[in-house]
């Protein structure tokens, strides 16, 4: 009998490790940001002796062509079916290889940047080396591929531009199409280069009235970007000791636009040195997104940064820490090559993440909401670093019309890398806004709330709801509600209402909390609370412009990260009035207070234990309320 029951014993616990090695399993293959099984070999294709890509886009049929530099040292453009093998129907066996000797004596040529356009043809800018029997003379190249991996005849030189823009050490690292299908291209040439060319390669002399433009010696542009106006924007370092991020502006003619930072520049001091911006993304509301590193010297170790502007130039003191964010990955370097933006607004950058030695290289990407957080539901709170199998580092990325993510770089022995990752955007549930509500002298009335999804959902949604006292207590001045609330698939809202009591006593503006909790099928977005404000219709006293704070800022206010570890940052505050901090846990039990002036706040709640917290904001009289979670 003993021996059953030891048994038994034992086959429970075989079975509970089974069930758990599957619970993990599913949600492994269901957790953004893991490698995609679907693409090569478990998420990766790494080609061994084949060369270095440095840029990658998706054309509409889903196939992906990454360009950069063969291992023998000439242009090369390979097309991936989406599995990840090589499209056979593309050049030769997926590959097509440029060799610039023979007709333009480049000794040596790769591509650095790459655009499709919207007929599938293919465009590539970078450089090559001429060879005048000294050091070699850098040239910026630029070609024109047809959809079947040719080049096109119609374009420049029979596919192919050389240009000379003067100096000794030229490179085109960024390219862009503008909406007339010229093309635009960004480099360097002594100095920060800008060219525009015609859809057949002639220079656009409407641009800069030779078709290029060279400012400001020792600046180039990593990343370019056109905005719906035409103007253009180009993204970048200086080497001329300034050791900044640097945006500079132009008008559609090629000018200086004067009404973007002094005139038409911007340099932003990052960190402690090393600030280097390698890429730019332009949001819909005109806002720019830019990510490259900070921290040692240009080209060196340092620490992703990322950073928004205005369209004006001006950072955007909402996001992040007045503007800028500065993630580290553990007790490595890292660097972000490419940003990119999804259609909810929520940010992705892609680099690598690397030791002081170089022995130990990875491929990172890192993806945050749109306030600078990070998006604790992809990879690992925010962050997912892969080991391609040698020395690796990415160089470019590109988001697939279905939301997954690709990254191109180098591995091992001039590997061609490329990885694949899952991306799910989350459904998120939140109440749309606070609400407002007159009390009334007698009975019972309505607060009414509505509960918004950010997508519709394909299966019903449910979130618990309760009311939490503020300065209203349940059963004098509201009745308490709580329960379950299921939006059913395919909806995207549904409203909630708390009954209000009514009486004639004289009596100040009271509020009590809607709070959002263990959603299923969903997670919470940040608005997971509301205020309702019961407006006091006593003549006695009558409400004030004290609303302001609440009307004004309420919606303005943020709270970051969230879920937080140790340092809780405030944003959006009224910078020249007093605000008065509390937190509370769930059953009111006031944890922590603080007395700031300012527009923000970094509060370390350290000590507080894991779990959830309400974080009451007041300023002059009026108060909001933020929840948070505490790891």
């Amino acid at each position: 009998m003993k021996q059953f029951l030891l048994n038994r014993q034992f086959r429970k616990l075989i079975i509970s490790v089974i069930l758990l090695i599957i619970s993990c399993a599913i949600k492994s293959m269901a957790q953004s940001g893991t490698l995609d099984s679907s693409f090569g070999g478990n998420g990766k294709s790494v080609s061994q002796l084949f060369g270095t890509p440095y840029c990658v886009a998706e054309q509409q049929d889903g196939k992906i062509i990454v360009a950069g530099r063969a291992y023998e040292g000439v242009i090369i453009i390979t097309r991936y079916n989406q599995n990840g093998t090589f499209d056979s129907s593309f050049g030769t066996n997926g590959k097509v290889l440029t060799d610039l000797f023979p007709n333009f004596n480049l000794i040596y040529s790769q591509a650095l940047a790459m655009a499709l356009q919207p007929d599938g043809k293919i465009v590539i800018t970078g450089y090559g080396i001429f060879d005048d029997g000294l050091y070699g003379n850098y040239n910026v190249i630029l070609a024109r591929y047809n959809i079947n991996g040719g080049l096109d005849s119609s374009f420049g030189n029979n596919g192919i531009l050389v240009n000379d823009f003067g100096d000794n050490n030229e490179f085109a690292a960024a390219i862009a199409l503008q909406q007339d299908g010229k093309i635009v291209i960004g480099g360097q040439s002594g100095a920060l280069l800008v060219a525009r060319y015609n859809n057949d390669g002639s220079p656009d002399v409407t641009f800069g009235s030779i078709g290029w433009i060279k400012k400001y010696n020792g600046g180039f542009a990593n990343s370019i970007l056109i905005q719906p106006d035409g103007k253009i924007v180009t993204g970048g370092s200086s080497i001329a000791g300034e050791d900044k991020f640097w945006l500079y502006r132009l008008k559609a003619d090629g000018k200086s636009d004067s009404t973007f930072g002094l005139n038409g520049r911007v340099f932003t001091d990052f960190g402690a040195g090393g600030d280097q911006l390698n890429s730019i993304v332009l949001q819909p509301d005109g806002k720019i997104i830019g990510a490259g590193k900070t921290g040692g010297a240009i080209g060196g170790t340092g620490h992703i940064a990322l950073i928004r502007y205005f369209s004006n130039g001006n950072l955007d003191s909402s996001f992040g820490n007045q503007g800028k964010v500065t993630t580290v990955i553990g007790t490595k370097f890292s660097n972000a090559a490419k940003v990119l933006l999804e259609p909810d607004m929520q940010i992705i950058v892609a680099g690598a993440n690397y030791d002081f030695y170089g022995t130990d290289w990875d491929f990172a990407v890192v993806k945050y909401n749109n306030n600078g957080s990070l998006d604790s539901h992809f990879g690992e709170l925010g962050i997912q670093v892969t080991d391609m199998g040698g020395i690796d580092y990415g160089y470019n990325a590109a988001l697939q019309y279905d939301g997954k993510i690709i990254v191109v770089g180098s591995s091992g022995n001039y590997g061609f890398a490329i990885a694949r990752y899952k991306n799910t955007i989350p459904i998120a549930i939140s109440f749309k806004k606070n609400e407002k509500v007159v009390e009334g002298n007698t009975g019972i009335s309505n607060a009414s709330f509505k509960i918004i999804l950010s997508q519709p959902s394909s299966n019903d949604i449910s979130v618990n709801v309760s009311t939490k006292d503020g300065t209203a207590l349940a059963g004098s001045d509201y009745k308490a509600a709580s329960g379950t609330l299921t939006i059913k698939a395919g909806s995207t809202s549904k409203n909630i209402e708390v009954k209000i009591i009514g009486d004639s006593i004289p009596e100040n503006n009271e509020r009590f909390f809607l709070i959002l909790s263990n959603p299923v099928n969903a997670i919470l977005d940040i608005n997971d609370s509301v205020t309702c404000t019961i407006k006091n219709d006593d003549p006695q006293l009558s409400a004030t412009s004290s609303d302001n704070f609440e009307n004004n800022n309420a919606a303005s206010l943020k709270i970051y990260p969230n879920p937080v570890k140790s340092n809780l940052q405030v944003a959006g505050l009224p910078a020249t009035q007093k605000t008065i901090f509390s937190i509370t846990d769930l059953s009111g039990n006031r944890k922590a207070t603080a007395t700031v002036t300012g527009s923000s706040y970094n509060w370390n709640i350290g000590q507080l234990k894991a779990g959830s917290y309400v974080l009451r904001i007041e300023n002059g009289g009026e108060v909001v309320s933020k929840m948070f979670v505490k790891e």
